[in-house]
C-alpha cells in the first residue's frame, strides 16, 4: 500500500499497524509505544519522582536546606525521565520539546513581571498598614540578620523556579508537545447561530 504523497519521485509506503493483540493495543504505525500509553506512563513517573523525593529527602517539616536539595533532585529526576522518554520511547530529539533556553528578552520580561508582582504586594501591604489593619511587631532581619534573610529569600526563589521548571517540562514540554504532534491544530470550529 502506498500513500498519495510523494517524496521526490518515489511513493511513500504506509506502514500497516503492528500485528497481534499487543501490537494493536500498545504500538502505533511507526512501531513506537502509542501516544496515549506514552502520556499515561510519563505523567505518573514524574509525579512519583517528585512525591518520592519530597517524602524521602524533605519529610514533613524540612529545614530550608533539605527542602532546597529535594527541589533540585526533583528537577534532575524529571529532566532525566523526560530525556529518556523523549530519546528512547518517542525516538525524537530533545530540541523538539520547544523549550529553548531563555534569551535576554525573556529574562527582561521575567524580571519585569517579578518586579511588578513585588511592587503590587508592597503597595497592598502599605495601604493595609496605613489604614491600621496590619501591625508589624518584629522583623526577620532584626531576629536573624541580613545574611540569613538573603539566604532564605534566595532559597525560596530557587525552589519556586525549580517547581516551575518541573511543571513546564512535564506539561508544556512533554505532554502538550506530544499532543500537538498528533492532534490537528487550527481554529476552533464555529457554532451555527
Amino acid at each position: 500500500m502506498t500513500c498519495l504523497l510523494h517524496q521526490g519521485l518515489r511513493p511513500v509506503p504506509i506502514r500497516p499497524r503492528p500485528g497481534g493483540l499487543v501490537g494493536r493495543i500498545f504500538l502505533d504505525r511507526e512501531r513506537h509505544l502509542g501516544l496515549g500509553w506514552r502520556l499515561l506512563c510519563h505523567l505518573p513517573l514524574v509525579v512519583a519522582a517528585t512525591v518520592g523525593v519530597a517524602a524521602v529527602l524533605a519529610g514533613s517539616d524540612p529545614p530550608v536546606g533539605r527542602n532546597l536539595l529535594a527541589h533540585l533532585v526533583a528537577v534532575a529526576l524529571v529532566v532525566a525521565i523526560t530525556w529518556l522518554y523523549r530519546r528512547r520511547v518517542d525516538r525524537r530529539s530533545w530540541r523538539d520539546l520547544g523549550l529553548p533556553l531563555p534569551g535576554r528578552p525573556q529574562l527582561v520580561a521575567a524580571g519585569a513581571g517579578f518586579a511588578l508582582g513585588t511592587l503590587t504586594i508592597v503597595a497592598f501591604f502599605g495601604v493595609l498598614r496605613a489604614l491600621g489593619w496590619v501591625r508589624v511587631d518584629g522583623g526577620e532581619v532584626a531576629e536573624r540578620g541580613v545574611a540569613a534573610v538573603v539566604a532564605l529569600v534566595a532559597a525560596g526563589l530557587v525552589m519556586y523556579a525549580a517547581s516551575a521548571l518541573v511543571q513546564e517540562l512535564a506539561f508544556r514540554g512533554y505532554f502538550y508537545q506530544n499532543l500537538a504532534e498528533r492532534l490537528p491544530s487550527g481554529p476552533p470550529p464555529s457554532s451555527p447561530g
